[in-house]
């Protein structure tokens, strides 16, 4: 069922936790009396909370980021501190190939500390900081409500030739209903971001199979993410509703039934999705690697040079198999092979 995946409410001003937590919530009371489901609400604060607010948002049934850096500013003990709930999530802004071998570093030292879960609430956004709802990466560059969603069903039990209209339709509903709830309790609303992403069954390959015509992946597979990601782009012009973030299909393997069913019989590799994420997904996501140092700054280097292709921001979210296992074992996913 199309749904709002993440009702994310940005907080510049860290001075009233409270009142944030008790506004956003209020927001997914309105938005769901007005008939859509929210899936997720989330708060997003600006760097530099104390460990009180830390301790009061750790035990609190909403997930949180409250660490974003750029890598030069980066302290590591902060960050392991900031990522020590499960409920909590961080970002790395990385820009230059000096700052690759640190990021693997600290990707590794977390892993190791925190154990390889926390690198699931951890991201690289590789060029710029972005404000999306989708996490870890969102950063609250202004005050206010952003929107994540679900609506991978909708074009599943659609007509391709409809796919503009039907989620152009869902856009401007989905918008109305959260500008006016977020309105109502006096939050600037900010936008969607109208990216595909999938969650377990509702997989996305077979929607890029529908357009495709083979199985993915083949040889076709990034026009055919293309073509769908020029489908999203139409229906937000089409919508007229505010965009933010990426505005893409996502490939995210641990979050996508079919991804790992993939990755599990062997059928995609990390070739398949580092050569796609250059022209046309958001990024290299949610994928468990071997805990190699010279492998993790490679992947590192290959999301550098697809930002400097697309001229867009492309996350990272990779996983070291530091047990060596072949596997990563996770409380909120399932199991995730590792790919090589």
């Amino acid at each position: 069922m199309p749904m709002i995946r993440a009702l994310t409410f940005n907080v510049k001003d860290t001075g009233d936790v409270e009142g944030a937590l008790s506004v956003a919530m209020s927001i997914k009371d309105s938005v769901e009396n007005r008939g859509i489901r929210v899936w997720d609400v989330r708060l997003t604060l600006s760097s530099g909370v104390n460990n009180e607010i830390l301790d009061r948002l750790c035990s609190e049934n909403i997930i949180f980021s409250a660490y974003q850096s750029r890598m030069y500013r980066v302290e590591v003990e902060e960050l392991k501190n900031a990522l020590r709930c499960s409920n909590s999530y961080a970002s790395i802004i990385v820009t230059r190939r000096k700052d690759i071998r640190k990021a693997v570093n600290i990707l590794r030292e977390v892993a190791h500390d925190l154990g390889v879960e926390a690198t699931t609430r951890l991201a690289f956004s590789i060029g710029a900081p972005i404000e999306t709802p989708y996490y870890p990466l969102s950063v609250p560059l202004r005050s206010g409500v952003t929107v994540a969603l679900r609506y991978v069903d909708l074009l599943a039990s659609s007509p391709m030739s409809k796919w503009v209209d039907v989620v152009a339709e869902f856009l401007r509903k989905v918008e109305g209903v959260v500008r006016e709830a977020a309105e109502e309790h006096g939050v600037s609303y900010l936008g969607i971001d109208a990216s595909l992403s999938p969650w377990m069954e509702e997989s996305v390959v077979p929607i890029i199979e529908r357009v495709l015509k083979l199985p993915f992946p083949s040889a076709g597979s990034a026009w055919a993410i293309r073509h769908i990601n020029e489908v999203i782009a139409a229906a937000v012009r089409k919508a007229g509703v505010r965009s933010v973030g990426f505005n893409e299909l996502m490939l995210p393997v641990g979050e996508d039934s079919k991804l790992l069913e993939l990755a599990d019989k062997g059928k995609i590799c990390l070739r398949d999705l580092t050569y796609l994420a250059a022209y046309c997904v958001a990024g290299i996501d949610m994928i468990a690697v071997p805990d190699d140092p010279t492998l993790l700054a490679s992947l590192m280097l290959d999301a550098l040079a697809a930002h400097k292709v697309k001229d867009r921001v492309v996350g990272v979210r990779v996983l070291p198999d530091v047990d060596g296992t072949g596997f990563i074992e996770t409380r909120m996913f399932r199991r995730i092979p590792v790919l090589r």
